[in-house]
């Protein structure tokens, strides 16, 4: 409350320095201070009180008050009061913006861009001053003289905003993406990458097919934004690349998906880490599914001379992270490790049921099914199922365990009969 007092006595003090003639002290007083209580509630009444003020004194600086309030409210009567200033205030840098606004808002484009030139020669060193002409210019249709009030704003200011204005009128108007990317990338370069110049940047290299160029602006914006959208496209490129080494790199600086990363690594065979990585974030997440994938590396990395110390470990992670709710993956693994484990055959042809009900036709799963069937003693189902998997799945009809279940399926069969 005393703050605002202090404003209110400072503002007052401001106004009767005035020279005021004509006006008794008092009433103009009384007058300032109805004007600046009604200003947030009653901004017409505030007008009111500031345009009278003005005819009482003929001080502009009442008149500029009304017309601001005017503006910022956007009330019936600001024409009206720009009209009644147009002459008193011509060389008012700060009437000058308000009545460019309000003539290119109301469509009177020409007459708006004879004032912001008033206003480029009141404010030679103004970059807002070019920013209004420049724009008015373009609006107008007159594109070089527009590009070069905007150059010359970004020379005395070279802000996003403004060199983001000499950009588009370069891409829209002229085509020339060549100089507005140079344009960029030396702002880039220099200051930095905000969010708005990398974005445009991003937009231009994706048009030109530019992949380096695209994939730096990426990794900029999210470093920029954490925006997943951004990373996602840069690893989704070096996938389909096939570069591996580089997708993990990127994972690793960013710690982005703990989860692929485990998977790469694993797919590399570098199982140690792939171990590590999901003990690490098990620890740091409490979420269950590193833990199964703990138990995969570890498999995976002793496939081959698997000892029942081992077994006993993967088995106890499986046991702690996996159950009917977890995904088929994880559920089909450790199904396949019940049954093939001689552990509970039982037990993991469930969980490879439940993996098939997400994919009912992954040759894996089938296969993991009739192995436990097999491992049941029901022959008969174990070679109905295997029969079921389409002959279009190559890679498994090709693979050694595809043919030594088949073989082992077919035997069992012979026996019965």
């Amino acid at each position: 409350m005393y703050r605002c007092k202090t404003l209110i006595i400072a503002l007052i003090t401001c106004f009767l320095a005035l020279n005021l003639n004509a006006f008794d002290k008092d009433e103009e007083t009384f007058e300032i201070l109805k004007a600046l209580t009604v200003y947030n509630t009653n901004p017409n009444a505030s007008i009111k009180s500031y345009t009278r003020l003005y005819e009482n004194t003929k001080n502009s600086e009442y008149l500029k008050e009304a017309i601001k309030i005017a503006y910022v409210y956007k009330t019936e009567n600001l024409g009206k009061l720009i009209d009644m200033a147009s002459d008193l205030l011509d060389n008012d840098a700060g009437f000058l913006k308000i009545k460019s606004a309000y003539l290119v808002e109301n469509g009177n484009k020409n007459e708006a861009l004879i004032s912001a030139k008033k206003l480029v020669e009141l404010e030679p060193d103004s970059a807002m001053s070019y920013s209004v002409a420049g724009m008015i210019m373009d609006d107008l249709g007159e594109y070089k003289k527009a590009l070069d009030y905007h150059l010359k704003a970004y020379e005395l200011d070279d802000s996003d905003i403004n060199l983001l204005r000499v950009a588009n009128i370069l891409l829209v108007r002229f085509d020339d993406v060549n100089l507005a990317t140079s344009k960029l990338e030396k702002h880039r370069l220099m200051k930095g990458c905000s969010t708005e110049i990398c974005s445009v940047l991003l937009d231009i290299y994706k048009q030109n097919r530019n992949f380096p160029m695209i994939l730096a602006m990426d990794e900029e914006l999210y470093k920029l934004t954490n925006d997943n959208k951004y990373m996602d496209e840069v690893l989704g490129f070096y996938i389909y690349e096939k570069n591996y080494e580089k997708v993990i790199e990127l994972l690793e600086k960013y710690s982005y998906n703990d989860k692929l990363l485990v998977e790469l690594y694993a797919y590399i065979k570098e199982y140690d880490k792939a171990i590590k990585k999901a003990d690490e974030s098990y620890n740091a997440s409490n979420d269950k599914e590193f833990l199964s994938l703990k138990a995969m590396m570890i498999y995976e990395k002793n496939v081959g001379s698997i000892n029942s110390e081992i077994l006993k470990d993967v088995n106890e992670c499986f046991k702690a992270s996996v159950d009917e709710n977890s995904k088929g993956i994880y559920q089909n693994y450790y199904g396949y490790l019940l049954i093939d484990h001689d552990i509970d055959a039982k037990k993991g042809v469930e969980f490879v049921k439940n993996a098939l009900k997400d994919e009912p036709n992954s040759p894996y799963y089938l296969d993991s099914l009739a192995w436990g069937y097999y491992k049941l003693g029901e022959c008969e189902k174990a070679k109905k199922t295997i029969d079921a998997i389409d002959l279009e799945f190559s890679d498994y009809w090709d693979s050694n365990e595809s043919k030594e279940h088949i073989k082992k399926i077919d035997e069992c069969l012979k026996d019965i009969k």
